[in-house]
């Protein structure tokens, strides 16, 4: 038996996981010392707090003001306002950590 579940449709006003996920990335690339440089984990780690708020963790490649690449480790909690979703002006970001954890390479 095969069990599936469906992901409601998103209507104007409402979002989830995934748009919360690509508006965070946003947030972290405005705190990166080379953001062009940046290369996000597909993968990340969720919690939903209500309908509007959401904390993501996931980790960025990118290299920092020397040309080292630089993994780290980021959280952003934010929360939606309403309106479009990919108008980071409808997003307001309460919390931003970033971890750096350790140098890939130098170029």
């Amino acid at each position: 038996m095969f069990t599936f579940w469906l992901r409601p449709a998103l209507t104007e006003n409402s979002v989830g996981i995934s748009e919360a996920y690509i508006i965070s990335k946003d947030f972290v690339k405005e705190n990166l010392k080379s953001p062009t440089t940046s290369y996000f984990s597909s993968e990340y780690s969720y919690n939903q707090i209500n309908e509007k708020e959401f904390e993501i963790r996931s980790e960025v490649d990118s290299e920092n003001s020397f040309g080292a690449k630089l993994r780290s480790i980021w959280i952003v909690k934010l929360r939606y306002t309403d309106g479009e979703w990919t108008d980071r002006n409808n997003w307001i970001l309460e919390n931003i950590e970033i971890y750096y954890m350790k140098i890939l390479f130098s170029i």
